[in-house]
């Protein structure tokens, strides 16, 4: 577990593409497009305040358009905070780290992220939107961000766990801070969005062995198919991160 690869591979990416808001749903395999991965960052270190020896290193993926093909981005840690641009047309999928700090047994603790988005000087107010029309009654949910981790080795929907139904909707604001306990099986769903009430032996065993955790965005009636801004101008989104 400690020497697990922070690049993962196609096959997992497919079956990423989940997170169901309600029982049962089934998978979301949203178009167009795959989820690619658009930085591995170690932040540039001409920076001030750039990245630090045992600093976690993340991972950003996002939905690419088959004609655009690998978004390229910039993300950056500075002393744990994370961030990247949300770029109109790239939709942002997952934020996630596998650095030994964060994984591992992460039963009895919480998940805590200090976040927000901000827009450029004189930026005209942003809007944000997910991939995808809503099949869900009522639309389903505003543009969110949510805790996300991984667990085991094959593909099985006990091995992908969101949040749920504590989430944050995007919003151009203050720093808004999110927490969720790990080992609540009534605050989280699986890939196919089965609460951990209903496997908590699963559940347990997932939370005891985390190979990545962090964000994952989404929006109508799933959890991870990915948020962007409307209109001409990019947003940065920030992450402080800890458990």
């Amino acid at each position: 577990m400690k020497n697990f690869s922070l690049a993962l591979g196609v096959a997992t990416l497919v079956a990423v593409l989940a997170g169901c808001s309600g029982s049962n749903a089934g998978s979301q395999l949203p178009s167009p497009g795959a989820m690619q991965l658009t930085a591995f960052h170690r932040s540039d270190s001409t920076q001030p305040n750039a990245y630090q020896p045992g600093s976690a290193k993340w991972l950003m993926y996002s939905y690419c358009s088959a004609s655009s093909g690998i978004c390229p981005s910039k993300t950056s840690n500075y002393y744990g905070l994370v961030t990247f641009y949300l770029k109109p047309g790239r939709y942002t999928a997952l934020l996630v780290t596998a650095n030994k700090n964060f994984i591992g047994d992460l039963t009895g603790t919480t998940l805590s992220d200090v976040v927000n988005v901000t827009a450029g000087r004189k930026a005209p107010p942003l809007g944000f939107t997910y991939q995808g029309s809503p099949s869900c009654g009522g639309g389903g949910a505003a543009p969110n961000a949510r805790f996300f981790f991984t667990t085991g080795g094959l593909f099985q929907y006990t091995h992908y766990w969101w949040s749920n139904p504590v989430s944050w909707t995007l919003a151009e604001d203050e720093p808004m801070t999110i927490s969720q306990a790990v080992n609540d099986p009534a605050g989280w769903s699986d890939w196919n969005g089965t609460f951990g009430t209903a496997n908590p032996t699963k559940f347990a065993k997932a939370i005891s062995r985390v190979r990545t955790v962090g964000l994952s965005f989404g929006g109508g009636c799933f959890f991870e198919n990915g948020v962007t801004v409307t209109g001409s101008k990019r947003g940065i989104f920030n992450s402080t991160f800890t458990e």
